[in-house]
C-alpha cells in the first residue's frame, strides 16, 4: 500500500533484536545531519539482531557484490518477500570487549543473495558508522516497495518492543532512569500502574509519560 515518507505503519514483523533493550519514537529526532529517519533501539553491545521478515539479503556494507568491504562495516539490507526492505544499520564492528572498529559484527553466512527468515539470527548491535561516540544500539529502518522509509515504531511495539512480560524485555525495569514527560517504556507502565493503584485518574495506562501522568 501507498505510504509517505514518516508514515506510522502496521507492518507484521518480528522484532529485531533479540535480548534486553529500550527505544522510543525517534523518527523525525533532530540529528546533526538533519532529521533522524529510522527507530533506535538501544541494546548492548554483542545483543543478537535477527531477521524482521523473511527475504533475501540485497547488501551488506552498502554493496550486493560478494566482496563487502570491511572498513566499511557493519549495516545489513534485507528485501522482504512482500517487496518491502528493513535495514540494520550500526551493527557490531568490534573484536569483542574493544572499541578498536577491527571486528565483523554479521554473521559469515549472511552475504548478499542469501535467504534469510523471519527472526533468523543475522548480526549483532554494536556502534559503527557515526554511532562511534555514542551507545551501543541498532537503527532500523523499514521502507515500503517504492523505497519510501515509513515509521516503523508501532509495528515494532506491536512486536514486542519495550515488552515487560514475555518476549524482549526492557532492561530498565528493575534498573533506574529519571521518568519525566516524554519518555516511553515499560518502566512508565509500572509508575502508571502504580499510580493507577493509588486511585490516580491516568486514563489509558500505555507507557508514554503524557500530561496526566504528569500530573498524577
Amino acid at each position: 500500500f501507498a505510504t509517505d515518507m514518516g508514515e506510522d505503519v502496521d507492518y507484521d514483523l518480528v522484532f529485531p533484536v533479540d535480548g534486553e533493550h529500550h527505544f522510543s519514537d525517534t523518527f523525525w529526532a533532530g540529528r546533526s545531519h538533519g532529521f533522524h529517519v529510522g527507530q533506535d533501539i538501544m541494546a548492548d553491545k554483542m545483543t543478537p539482531v535477527v531477521a524482521a521478515a523473511d527475504g533475501v539479503v540485497r547488501v551488506v556494507n552498502w554493496t550486493a557484490k560478494p566482496h563487502m568491504n570491511p572498513s566499511r562495516c557493519c549495516t545489513l539490507v534485507i528485501r522482504h518477500d512482500d517487496g518491502w526492505e528493513s535495514w540494520y544499520i550500526h551493527l557490531d564492528n568490534d573484536t569483542t570487549g574493544t572499541d578498536d572498529g577491527r571486528g565483523w559484527g554479521i554473521k559469515r553466512a549472511i552475504t548478499p543473495g542469501v535467504r534469510v527468515v523471519a527472526g533468523q539470527h543475522i548480526a549483532w548491535v554494536g556502534d559503527s558508522g557515526n554511532a562511534e561516540g555514542t551507545a551501543p544500539h541498532l537503527h532500523f529502518e523499514l521502507r515500503n516497495p517504492d523505497g519510501v522509509v515509513v515509521n516503523a515504531y508501532s509495528s515494532l511495539v506491536v512486536a514486542g518492543g519495550n515488552d515487560a512480560g514475555s518476549g524482549p524485555r526492557d532492561p530498565l525495569v528493575g534498573g533506574s532512569r529519571v521518568l519525566k514527560s516524554g519518555a516511553n517504556g515499560a518502566d512508565v507502565r509500572v509508575l502508571q500502574n502504580l499510580l493507577d493503584g493509588l486511585g490516580y485518574d491516568l486514563g489509558r495506562i500505555d507507557g508514554f509519560f503524557g500530561s496526566r501522568t504528569d500530573a498524577a
